[in-house]
Parts: structure tokens; sequence; C-alpha cells
């Protein structure tokens, strides 16, 4: 994580959206609704999460990769945000989040001034920019955790046991 981060901070312009799942989980300093059967879908598969984030520290771990943190989202709220009243209804999957960052280093484009160095041509489209992976995002949260199940419960009915 740590060099792919490092790398999209290094290139001028570069942005990302990525989801993650809250640290909390991982040490046990937080508890949220679906972690314990998401847990034992993956025990089951023989999977384990290894690494996430502490939201309260984020903006500065993406700071030292060279990244400026321009939202960071949890469940809950990305899904009232694109789904509206339907969200009301959704649950689970609470210690997903959802980040967008972009590279501190500007990039050069014709509105860019070379004698100041700034760039702030793309200020303005950050906003509906992040609101678009966002909502692509949420969108397929569910449903690739749902394939996933479904993969894994494949393998295991397919299972041949080697001698």
């Amino acid at each position: 994580m740590d060099s792919t981060l490092s790398y999209v901070g290094g290139v001028p312009g570069s942005r990302i959206v990525f989801t993650y799942v809250h640290r909390g989980v991982l040490d046990g300093s937080a508890t949220f609704g679906g972690t314990r059967h998401v847990r034992n879908t993956l025990q089951r598969a023989g999977e384990t999460w290894t690494f996430g984030f502490s939201p309260e520290h984020l903006q500065v771990y993406l700071a030292e990769r060279g990244l400026d943190l321009i939202e960071d989202v949890g469940a809950s709220e990305y899904r009232a945000r694109y789904m509206g009243a339907a969200a009301r209804r959704m649950k689970g999957y609470e210690f997903y989040r959802v980040a967008f960052a972009r590279s501190r280093k500007a990039r050069e484009s014709p509105h860019t001034s070379k004698q100041d160095g700034a760039d702030n041509s793309h200020q303005d489209e950050e906003p509906a920019l992040a609101a678009r992976y966002n909502g692509r995002f949420d969108a397929n949260i569910d449903s690739m955790t749902m394939h996933l199940h479904r993969k894994k419960e494949n393998l295991s009915n397919h299972a041949v046991t080697v001698r």
C-alpha cells in the first residue's frame, strides 16, 4: 500500500479513489454492524484482513506519501448521499470507507502559470469527481462482496481432496 500511494503521490496531477477497512475492525478498538458475518466468511475461505486505516490518521498518512486527502466518507454517509431514502433500509459493512486524494505535485496545464508554479485549474472539478467515483464505489462494494462470497461458496462446493 505504501509503495502504491507513494507512486500516485509522486505523479503530478494524479488522483486516487480507494476503499478501505476501518483499522478498528482489525485491532478490536471499534465495532460495526456486519463485521462478524464478513470475518466468518473470510475465515471459511482462508482469507484474513491484514491492513486498514484509522480515519483520524488517514490525512497525515497520505500527506507523508505526497497526497492531499480531499474526502473520506463512511458507508452510511456515502449510501445516504448517493442512494437517498433507500439508504435508510441498508445495513451492514459499516466498516468500509471511501477516500479520494490527489497528488500534492502540481500538474502542468494551459491554466498553470509557469512563473508561480501554482495549479488551481482543477479545484472546481474535484467535488464532482469525488461524487462520481464515490457513487461508483458505493454501488459496487456490496455487489463485489456478494460476488466474492458466491465465488468462495462455489469453490467450496467443488473442492477436491488430494491425497
